[in-house]
């Protein structure tokens, strides 16, 4: 079975890989609130490599007013 026909999800949800995760999502967030500190303007996300969408989905939640896209080039991953 090839690793992309695998649930990126599934493995985030258990022991070690759980909280590098959320440590990982914690810091995107962060890091797109300073950014967005420096403007009022309105603003688009692109998630590149957004495999499953597990780091899309966070975004959506954090930024609902913002335009969020997501693109990956492996159609499996793309289809769950």
């Amino acid at each position: 079975m090839k690793w992309t026909q695998k649930r990126h999800h599934d493995g985030l949800e258990v022991g070690f890989w759980k909280h590098l995760h959320k440590m990982r999502v914690a810091w995107i967030v962060d890091r797109i609130r300073r950014e967005l500190s420096l403007s009022s303007d309105a603003f688009k996300i692109l998630d590149v490599g957004c495999g499953d969408g597990v780091i899309t989905k966070h975004l959506r939640a954090s930024f609902s007013e913002a335009d969020i896209q997501a693109v990956d080039i492996d159609q499996i991953r793309l289809q769950r």
